[in-house]
């Protein structure tokens, strides 16, 4: 039974988006996460309201609009905390009676120490639909849930709704594809890779990847194509490991929109490659990491060396290509930056981003750095950024294994010295006239 009372509350659950101002802009996409849970409670009949607190409005201003609700509910990256904690004290000051929980990557990985750091009633780790709705059943009927909450990964994604788009100000979002406005849509769950330096797998769980099937991405494209959106982005860790994927791209090609992926450049097959120009798509996102061979062997990447020819096919079929490398990896050095950054070396490919090595919590690395001959040096996860105001990114991690050593510095070093090196030939992302 629904106990729950309109005149009390705006909402049953209000549903937030920290904001973080340690980047140059926050506001590109609404979090699919959040708006995925909203549809599911809609679903359920839940009256549900959305806050993208992201933006350049100084915090203070926009929690003035925050909505009253009998649950709030924070998605939090390891690099929001500071504003998060903010978000929280507001609601035990303004709206004591409400519960608060928080979830998303940050709490996914470290629950416990969350529990304890924030000042919350529940953590909900993984993904979000199923708890949520139980955390808000609970509250209705006057018996909260608290502490740590497992949320268990939905076996078939087609039984979820769309995310509930409307409940955000699209104008807000930036991210733009060929200087037009974009949306991102994700097409399954999971990865079936487990990389040392990757924490997506803390979501969805590795174990096992699920897909949605063809029928229901095609109407979920048509859906924001109705929304006035022609521009996709595929925001699947792998879009290209779909086991489908040409009869995936065989539908797509009906559909008549443009859009970007990120792929494995093992995929990158002539076959493919036309299927994917036909069907739309003009970007493909690829993690090199490292050309040079023992890196990727460290990262479990080590199958990717013989297919860089691949990228060269995606170029030919006219997919533009934009790369990503990270320095601070245990085979680096001043000379073999030098080396493996030249373009004798580099694979072809049109645009790129260089970021360091990062142990956010969930890795293999953050869990067990020692057995990898690395020492954490800094655990405010706040500073935790990729690609920060300027182009500044974080580093944070020292290695020793007796033969190699370096320090944070060398590793700032070696940013510097690669983004030098790469756009001597190549476009920065940030520049990109393409994708931002």
């Amino acid at each position: 039974m629904n106990t729950f009372k309109s005149n009390v509350y705006d909402y049953e659950a209000v549903l937030i988006n920290p904001p973080y101002d340690g980047i140059d802009d926050d506001a590109l996409e609404e979090n699919l996460g959040l708006s995925y849970i909203a549809g599911y409670l809609q679903d359920k009949g839940v009256t549900v309201a959305i806050h993208e607190m992201t933006g350049r409005l100084p915090l203070a201003e926009k929690l003035k609009f925050l909505h009253t609700a009998k649950v709030y509910g924070i998605s939090l990256y390891s690099t929001a905390i500071k504003s998060a904690k903010t978000i929280i004290d507001y609601i035990r000051k303004h709206m004591p009676s409400s519960l608060i929980y928080i979830g998303g990557p940050h709490p996914s990985a470290l629950p416990e120490q969350t529990l304890l750091e924030f000042a919350v009633d529940g953590v909900v780790t993984g993904e979000g639909e199923h708890i949520f709705y139980s955390i808000i059943t609970a509250a209705n009927a006057g018996t909260p849930l608290r502490g740590v909450l497992k949320g268990i990964p939905i076996p078939e994604l087609d039984c979820i709704p769309f995310p509930a788009r409307s409940l955000v100000d699209r104008s807000h979002f930036t991210r733009r594809f060929y200087d037009d406005k974009c949306i991102s849509i994700i097409t399954s769950r999971g990865c079936p890779y487990n990389c040392l330096h990757c924490n997506s797998t803390i979501m969805g769980g590795k174990s096992k990847i699920r897909y949605r099937s063809i029928e229901n991405i095609i109407n979920e494209i048509r859906y924001v194509k109705e929304l006035g959106y022609n521009n996709i982005r595929f925001n699947d860790d792998n879009f290209t490991a779909n086991p489908h994927l040409h009869e995936l791209l065989s539908a797509i090609a009906y559909e008549h929109v443009s859009y970007r992926a990120f792929g494995r450049v093992e995929n990158f097959t002539p076959t493919t490659c036309e299927l994917l120009i036909n069907s739309g798509c003009k970007m493909l996102s690829a993690g090199i990491e490292s050309c040079n061979p023992d890196n990727l062997r460290f990262l479990g990447k080590q199958g990717m060396l013989p297919h860089f020819k691949n990228f060269r096919v995606a170029k030919e079929y006219g997919i533009a290509i934009r790369a990503s490398f990270m320095v601070g990896l245990p085979f680096d050095t001043d000379k073999n930056i030098e080396y493996y950054f030249s373009e004798d070396v580099l694979p072809e490919f049109d645009e790129f981003a260089v970021y360091a090595l990062i142990p956010y919590p969930g890795t293999e690395i953050f869990a067990s750095p020692a057995k990898y001959n690395y020492t954490i040096e800094n655990h405010i996860y706040s500073e935790y950024k990729q690609l920060g105001k300027g182009g500044e990114s974080c580093f944070v991690l020292s290695y020793n294994d007796g033969i190699n050593s370096f320090t944070p510095d060398d590793v700032r070093r070696w940013h510097k010295r690669a983004n030098e090196l790469l756009g001597k030939t190549h476009k920065n992302m940030k520049y990109s006239a393409i994708s931002r």
